[in-house]
């Protein structure tokens, strides 16, 4: 080690030494204690998350039902979740083991109600035995295994008929799978209040559940966001990306063939200019579109735009200015012009479909 490098650590050790320290006897903590106190809150944080996500399959299925006419993209289902402790990597699969048990085959946790498999019979807690006269898949890839079973299952009988143990007990549940759309819903740890969606899927921050109290309004969000996929608003952004970079493109190539050298600023800013266009429009038009899946799906509609003036709460720069989202006052409104809209057509027996622009 050079002398350089003997001082400068003597210097850091000195420094170290230096800093203020606790004054008081802190008490010693027994390794043991603390890690069965690591796994107890290991065991509280995985239950919270199954809750969450419970709440989060129980709101969602019925929007994705409730706008099946407007999606391309469907898929069925019977309205279950299923998990065991080995779906889990080895840090979570101890608390895992102390919710579900250690047995290796998939266990309901999930059965939500109006769907077929709850008027089958399917019960929460079941073991999954069979699915169509063939085992049930246990173990680490049980997860995986068995949905790609129950779909073969589905695309080839039409239904989907399980046996469970309950008790110790075989049953036999049968359930003709519900078509809805094919986006599914998915919830994020992330503690900001948000929810967005990619074309693909719809996601759910863990804020955003503790923020939206109520079930309606995780419904409103959850149908504002498979609004975003339906209306094809992700694409349509992109394009107007490339649209207005093509735009500053452009005004580059004019400004290098005077000799100036942008480095394609103009590019840059015609791209954010073009992906930001109509981004309001697309927000209010995920705002309609969403209540009528609500609608669709048999939810109360009444009273849903007040999510708007408690967000206003949270976000208080949302009430005045508008960027790539309308202000909270035009949602409120704009809102509770549309659920106006929708009881006239509940009340005349009209087909409850968003109204469209007429084309010229």
């Amino acid at each position: 080690m050079s002398r350089i490098h003997l001082v400068t650590s003597a210097m850091l050790v000195a420094l170290l030494g230096a800093c203020a320290a606790p004054r008081t006897q802190i008490p010693d903590i027994d390794a043991r204690y603390a890690a069965s106190e690591a796994a107890k809150q290991k065991e509280i944080a995985l239950r919270q998350q199954l809750e969450d996500f419970s709440r989060l399959g129980r709101v969602s299925l019925p929007i994705l039902a409730g706008g099946v006419s407007q999606c391309e993209n469907k898929r069925f289902t019977v309205g279950m979740a299923y998990v065991n402790s080995q779906s889990y990597d080895s840090e979570w699969r101890g608390a895992a083991a102390a919710i579900l048990g250690h047995d290796s085959r998939l266990k309901v946790i999930q059965v939500v109600d109006g769907f077929p498999a709850a008027e089958g019979g399917l019960r929460q807690g079941d073991m999954l035995f069979a699915v169509n006269g063939e085992y049930a898949p246990a173990g680490v890839e049980a997860l995986k295994k068995f949905s790609k079973l129950a779909n073969a299952a589905i695309e080839r009988d039409g239904v989907l008929e399980l046996t469970v143990l309950r008790d110790n007990v075989k049953h036999t549940v049968r359930a003709v799978p519900r078509e809805i759309c094919d986006y599914p819903v998915e919830m994020t740890l992330d503690d900001q209040i948000n929810a967005f969606a990619d074309g693909k899927a719809i996601y759910v921050t863990r804020g955003m559940m503790r923020f939206a109290t109520s079930d309606q309004e995780l419904s409103l969000v959850i149908a504002h966001e498979l609004a975003h996929n339906v209306m094809g608003h992700i694409d349509a952004k992109q394009d107007n990306a490339i649209a207005g970079g093509f735009g500053g493109l452009l005004l580059d190539i004019l400004a290098a063939a005077g000799g100036v050298n942008t480095g394609g600023a103009f590019s840059d800013a015609g791209m954010k200019a073009g992906a930001s266009s109509y981004s309001v429009e697309f927000e209010h038009e995920a705002d309609y579109v969403g209540l009528y899946f609500m609608a669709n799906a048999g939810l109360e509609i009444d009273g849903v735009a007040n999510f708007w003036r408690r967000m206003a709460t949270v976000n208080s720069g949302a009430i005045s200015r508008a960027s790539t989202h309308p202000t909270t006052p035009s949602r409120f409104l704009a809102i509770e012009a549309a659920v106006d809209e929708i009881k006239r057509k509940q009340t005349a027996g009209l087909p409850l479909s968003p109204t469209m622009k007429s084309v010229d």
